[in-house]
This record gives C-alpha cells, structure tokens and sequence, in this order.
C-alpha cells in the first residue's frame, strides 16, 4: 500500500488534546480504508487556512454505499472525536469510488471537559 502525507501546519502551535483526537481520527479512517475498504493507496493532508484547520484522508478503496454502512462504530467515534475538538466531521463515499474523510477544526478550539484521548 502507498501512503502520502502532506501538511502545510509544520510551525502552527496546536494543542496536544487537538493533535491526539486528529491523530486517532488519521488513524481510524486509515485503518477503515485498509481493512474494509481495500485500499491500495491513501492521502493523509492537513491544510491551515485563517480560521480552521482541515484533516482529510482520502482513500482509492472500494468505498461502500452510505445510507447502509455509513453509521459504524469507527465513523461514530471520528464524529465524535471532532466534536470534542469544536470540529465537525464528515464521510463522502461511494460503492466503488474510494472515501474521503474531511476534518475540519476551528484554529481557536479548545477540548470539551469529555475529551478521550
């Protein structure tokens, strides 16, 4: 399998909860992208902007069909990781089509009290 990593945050100073729940969400949708979607190749980016940043992880697997498949327990708990960073998280796929799994942060965002890590 190919990896590619792409960042342009190398000096943008993030807090530590922040960077576990985007590192543990990289991570979830990496491993989905594996192990159920077949991927033989996937994109890991983390673009800053002015007011946000946003992880996606794009994937070239076999995608699934959303209204069936998209409520597992490892997409669950990317939403609800975003959440406890102040972020919102988001899964676009399609039967065939791979899956891109967007992560957009507000730079201000601070951990709720219920933030796992």
């Amino acid at each position: 399998m190919k990896s590619v990593v792409k960042a342009n945050a190398a000096s943008l100073p993030i807090s530590a909860p922040v960077t576990a729940q985007l590192y543990r969400i990289a991570q979830e949708a990496v491993h989905n992208a594996i192990e159920h979607g077949a991927a033989r190749e996937v994109l890991i980016q983390l673009t800053v902007g002015n007011r946000d940043m946003l992880l996606t992880v794009q994937d070239d697997g076999q995608g699934f069909e959303a209204k069936t498949n998209g409520h597992g327990m490892g997409l669950r708990i990317m939403r609800y990781r975003a959440q406890c960073i102040g972020g919102l998280c988001e899964v676009h796929t399609s039967p065939n089509k791979g899956t891109i799994v967007s992560c957009r942060v507000p730079l201000e965002a601070q951990p709720s009290l219920s933030t796992m890590l």
